[in-house]
């Protein structure tokens, strides 16, 4: 639970700063280029699906994803080429009622052209929401059911999307801390399978030009 802690903790750092009678990031002021690096907790959300007419169920145990955006801030919206690493593994499968343990874990490389919307204000917080669209390459490693079997490893391509709300706090003029929640969803369901979605809430720095 000490994730937690550390995601709170510049957060607080920020509400602690001295006030001043002006916008750390006034709008006019605000617009141009910007980088934002960010790490958080990515948790995949269970596996339901169906083969031979027998019921699969799987679970995924929670991992860890750090991301990369250079964008653009006009007015209220930013556009940004995103990049965002995301690691994880597999728990357990049941099949007909039948659970067996899982070991393997899995690398998430997503790459996205995204869009947000920055609520128009004149205070250090702005909360904002957007989307982006782009792809992601997932490489499993090998796979091990119930300790005995293994499953030689494999990787592809699919397209991938996310939704993301979250809420920009100036510390300086230039240095924004951005606390957010992120939706992803995978387009590799089939046989049977839906498509794959995870929830990644994250911590990030954005820094100014």
């Amino acid at each position: 639970m000490h994730r937690w802690f550390l995601l709170v903790a510049p957060i607080l750092v920020a509400l602690s700063a001295p006030a001043t009678g002006e916008p750390l990031l006034p709008p006019g002021e605000a617009d141009g280029p910007y980088v934002e690096l960010s790490a958080g907790y990515l948790a995949l959300a269970d596996v339901d699906g169906e083969a031979n007419g027998i019921d699969v169920e799987g679970e995924y145990s929670d991992g860890f994803a750090i991301g990369a955006q250079l964008g653009y801030k006009y007015n209220v919206f930013r556009v940004a080429l995103e990049f965002e690493y995301g690691r994880a593994g597999f728990d357990s499968l049941s099949v007909a009622g039948v659970e067996v343990d899982v070991d393997g874990d899995f690398d998430l490389f997503r790459g996205t052209v995204s869009l947000y919307y920055d609520f128009d204000n004149v205070s250090r917080f702005t909360p904002y929401f957007g989307g982006g669209l782009g792809a992601v390459y997932v490489d499993v490693e090998d796979v091990t059911f119930a300790n005995s079997v293994t499953v030689e490893g494999d990787s592809d391509t699919y397209f991938t999307a996310h939704g993301e709300a979250g809420l920009s706090i100036a510390a300086t003029d230039r240095i924004a801390i951005v606390p957010a929640y992120r939706f992803i969803w995978i387009d590799d369901g089939g046989g049977g399978f839906d498509d794959d979605t995870a929830h990644l809430f994250k911590m990030g720095l954005r820094f100014r030009f």
